[in-house]
């Protein structure tokens, strides 16, 4: 069975990463971590709409090579923290366009679930790579928009982040149980 995806995803300083790995610990399966995080913080937050390629193709990489992990060791989903319509999102946001390469990758991918973190409940945190403290609900507007034009998915995570947590579980475990039963 290949294993279901999940993506967490969001505006800036909505609990994502937090998320992310949170579930990955309750579902005792891999992690795609976030790309971008790690890519920016390496060569700088100021990025050209070419690196968004990069970027979108870095957080692939990390995401094919959870779902690797997943196989090998028999886990039956993978939790990617961001995805590549993230990064397309964030190209529109900081260039004013989607670039056309990111958008084919973005839509190469499927995912069981994207779960939408919303910034209710959360205060912006600046941590040397936030920018845009007033955008929060933009994004949450966009991921909106295009995942439900995409034909995809959507659990929106408005709730307190104490709750969000078991809300996520509550809508993925029977997703995995229902896989599960599925003839292979």
């Amino acid at each position: 069975m290949t294993p279901m995806r999940f993506a967490v995803v969001g505006g800036e300083s909505t609990g994502k990463s937090t998320l992310a790995r949170a579930l990955a610990d309750a579902l005792a399966c891999p992690l795609a971590e976030e790309f971008a995080r790690d890519y920016l913080t390496e060569h700088g937050s100021n990025y050209t709409p070419d690196q968004s390629l990069t970027i979108a193709e870095g957080q692939l990489i990390r995401e094919d090579a959870a779902v690797a992990e997943a196989v090998r060791t028999g886990r039956h989903c993978v939790i990617c923290d961001t995805d590549a319509l993230s990064t397309l999102i964030w190209s529109e946001f900081y260039f004013g366009e989607q670039h056309a390469e990111v958008r084919r990758l973005a839509e190469s991918r499927r995912y069981a679930l994207h779960l939408l973190c919303t910034p209710d409940h959360l205060e912006w945190e600046d941590d040397g790579l936030r920018q845009s403290p007033t955008s929060r609900p933009w994004f949450t507007e966009r991921f909106t928009q295009e995942i439900s034009h995409g034909g995809g998915s959507l659990l929106c995570l408005d709730q307190p982040p104490d709750q969000r947590l078991g809300i996520a579980l509550e809508h993925i475990r029977p997703m995995l149980d229902a896989a599960a039963d599925l003839p292979a």
